[in-house]
């Protein structure tokens, strides 16, 4: 991490725009051994896009690629005048597992809705929906593993013993509660066939280095537009580091003393030739 900075918030509860200016302006650009394109903003959801309108409208290197959890995703189409054609925006979200136990959820939710005259999802709608599912379901299957659902030690133990295929990926739980391997979609935002900008599911990666896994979708670059080899066309995380100064001094001295040299040689050669004269 080449630098970091705090976004302040006014009194509104809204960012602060002089904070933001100052934290962008202090990134350093001009350092270009410690340069980086990639930006992790972690922030609150209302925060994010006033960050990055402020970036876009000030020019702040174009080129960037944001990278943001999942308060930055949605399902919803984003309009502003503001987001470049080729945004680059990166967000990390609940992985959906588009398998077998996630279409049967779908098929028993949209019964459900329609019996109930309800409105019907195609999808899960929100990304945060499938973890409140997996975790409603966990609950229910722990205790129906018990013989005394007042048992709290009981049913700690059960969740902490389940294993089943979720809507989020495979559920299981380490000893101290938190979701063992867990999975995340990258998404990323860019157009659909009706040139509406929306979150694009790429890739899914785990908390491992090298867990990725990528799918059939491109994914857009800001600069250098949309790929769809992410092994070989993947741009740098760092712009181009330039000659080092110290060979772009060598080579001035070398345009200074070559010519010095050489007039140097003319004059003593001349006075060399004067004093032949001389001497006849």
């Amino acid at each position: 991490v080449s630098y970091t900075n705090t976004i302040l918030l006014n009194a509104q509860n809204m960012v602060d725009e002089d904070s933001i200016y100052q934290a962008l302006l202090g990134v350093p650009t001009d350092a270009p051994t410690i340069n980086s394109r990639v930006i992790l903003l972690l922030t609150h959801g209302q925060h994010a896009f006033p960050i990055l309108e402020a970036a876009a409208k000030m020019r702040f290197q174009p080129d960037t690629i944001w990278v943001g959890i999942d308060f930055l995703v949605g399902q919803d189409p984003i309009t502003a005048d503001w987001i470049p054609p080729v945004p680059g925006y990166i967000g990390l979200a609940p992985y959906i597992n588009e398998n077998d136990d996630y279409q049967d959820f779908i098929f028993r939710l949209e019964q459900y809705q329609l019996q109930n005259e309800m409105e019907v999802w195609e999808s899960i709608k929100d990304w945060q929906l499938g973890h409140i599912v997996d975790s409603v379901v966990s609950l229910a299957k722990a205790l129906s593993l018990v013989e005394d659902r007042r048992d709290g030690d009981a049913v700690i133990s059960e969740l902490r013993n389940l294993t089943f295929g979720g809507v989020t990926g495979q559920v299981s739980f380490t000893p101290v509660g938190d979701r063992h391997n867990p999975r995340f979609s990258i998404l990323n935002l860019q157009k659909d066939k009706n040139m509406d900008l929306k979150w694009t599911n790429v890739a899914s990666t785990g908390i491992e280095a090298g867990d990725i896994i990528y799918g059939q979708n491109e994914i857009c670059f800001a600069g250098t537009g949309c790929v769809i080899d992410f092994k070989s066309q993947v741009p740098s995380d760092k712009y181009p580091v330039p000659p080092a100064i110290t060979s772009y001094r060598t080579e001035l001295w070398t345009i200074i003393i070559l010519p010095i040299v050489a007039i140097l040689l003319i004059v003593v050669a001349y006075r060399y030739w004067r004093t032949k004269q001389k001497k006849k």
